[in-house]
């Protein structure tokens, strides 16, 4: 390959492989959710995510609670969570997964993966940043029709 068009464009085509931040969101069905259980993570690195989960639950109206091991029994809708955060040349979130159940059954999922996003530099940003749009997306229609009462 010589030093033409066709060498820039393979060039650029290797710069934007590995460049990408994905986001993939199977919102919830229109219900009502008063409030959500959600499971602990103990594994994931940052204690601020849970509190800032909880608190974009609430500004849809949706109130949390939490426990460690045993679902409580009457918790009919709960949420499991899995995030990891990477260092390149400051931390940032690298990858959440979101999901609500009613019951045993996934209902709903929002994720974001900056995993192949090593290039790109709105990777940086605050987490809560990332996590709103995400959840605005997953709880669009929860609680719709108490709000229109």
């Amino acid at each position: 390959m010589g030093s033409g068009p066709l060498r820039r464009l393979a060039i650029v085509a290797a710069l934007a492989i590995g460049c990408s931040i994905t986001t993939r969101v199977d919102p919830l069905p229109s219900v009502s959710i008063p409030s959500v259980c959600i499971h602990e993570n103990e594994a994931v690195w940052s204690k601020q995510f849970l509190p800032m989960l909880r608190d974009q639950l609430g500004r849809h109206g949706i109130s949390t609670t939490v426990f460690g091991e045993d679902r409580p029994a009457d918790c009919r809708w709960h949420l499991e969570y899995e995030a990891q955060w990477k260092w390149d040349l400051a931390v940032y979130l690298r990858y959440a997964d979101i999901r609500v159940f009613d019951g045993d059954a996934l209902v709903g999922r929002a994720t974001y993966d900056a995993r192949d996003g090593s290039g790109r530099l709105d990777k940086f940003g605050h987490t809560d940043e990332k996590l709103a749009p995400l959840l605005d997306a997953l709880l669009a229609a929860v609680n719709r029709a108490a709000a229109l009462r």
